[in-house]
């Protein structure tokens, strides 16, 4: 079967799976293969969260907020939008029409929602959702993700959140590749904190190609909540080879290398026969995300 051919085989088995609403299929599917075309990932998307569309998409906007936290918002949304690609082609004006739109969801999700605040990062999370569904579409997923993915980081507990997570980021990493952690460990004093951007965000910040942005959505979209810390993980040992070939406690040059994550084509499932592979060992599960480097 040539490759046409297969991805309309696959596109045909997404649609039948959507249409059923399967959503076990619909995890496995997304993370062996991604959600393939904008059309379906929207819909696949809205499943995987459970999210049931009001009749009234515009009935949204809120703004109860505290003006610090506004203040906040506003100087996380004046430097967004850039980092991506997709947006590279707009005018002045309708990027500044856009980040309105990122101003009002945020502040609109923060002013519903006490039990959460606002976390630098986020606005990231939102700008992906903007920039795939839209305003309104885009405020119900946005929503959604603070109020499940992301509540933990956006309670009052982040400190001990993110702690916890950089603590099995190293955890899994000193068993999977001792020699790398050991280099990271000298480099940084045991303080595993630059994963933070790439768990807070979901590597939204970290890309600026939408597509990569939304491949990596997909497969953890599909997955149990912790994958983010396995991907991380992953991301470390593929880069490997240039982090070694530094002297420990060169910051500067490593964190140039995690920087050039858009030199990396990330590669999951059928787009290049590689994918994400996971094991237990006898104390942690260790993964090893697959990637190809850009011919």
């Amino acid at each position: 079967m040539d490759n046409d051919s297969f991805q309309s085989s696959l596109k045909f088995q997404l649609e039948d799976i959507l249409r059923r609403k399967d959503i076990n299929q619909l995890r496995l599917f997304g993370r062996k293969y991604g959600f393939l075309e904008l059309t379906l990932r929207k819909r696949a998307w809205l499943q995987l969260l459970s999210i049931e569309l009001p009749s009234d998409l515009s009935n949204w906007k809120c703004n109860t907020l505290e003006e610090q936290r506004q203040v906040e918002i506003s100087k996380d949304v004046d430097r967004s939008l850039g980092n991506l690609s997709i947006f590279d082609s707009n005018d002045r004006e309708t990027i500044e029409s856009t980040k309105n739109d990122l101003r009002d969801i945020l502040v609109a999700i923060f002013s519903k929602h006490k039990d959460i605040s606002y976390l630098q990062g986020f606005h990231d999370i939102a700008s992906v959702c903007l920039a795939l569904f839209g305003k309104n579409q885009g405020f119900y997923v946005s929503e959604k993700l603070a109020t499940t993915v992301f509540k933990d980081m956006l309670s009052n507990n982040f400190p001990v959140t993110i702690s916890t997570i950089t603590e099995k980021i190293t955890q899994i990493l000193k068993v999977a590749d001792p020699e790398l952690y050991d280099a990271l460990d000298e480099t940084y004093n045991g303080q595993f904190f630059f994963t933070v951007p790439w768990v807070v965000t979901w590597f939204g910040h970290t890309f600026r190609c939408m597509e990569k942005i939304c491949r990596f959505w997909d497969f953890l979209l599909s997955s149990p909540p912790d994958s983010i810390i396995h991907v991380s993980v992953a991301f470390i040992i593929q880069l490997r080879g240039p982090i070694l070939r530094q002297e420990y406690g060169d910051i500067e040059n490593i964190q140039k290398i995690f920087q050039k994550a858009d030199d990396y084509s990330f590669a999951f499932g059928t787009v290049s026969y590689t994918h994400l592979r996971a094991h237990e060992t006898p104390e942690h599960l260790v993964c090893r995300l697959l990637l190809e480097k850009k011919k």
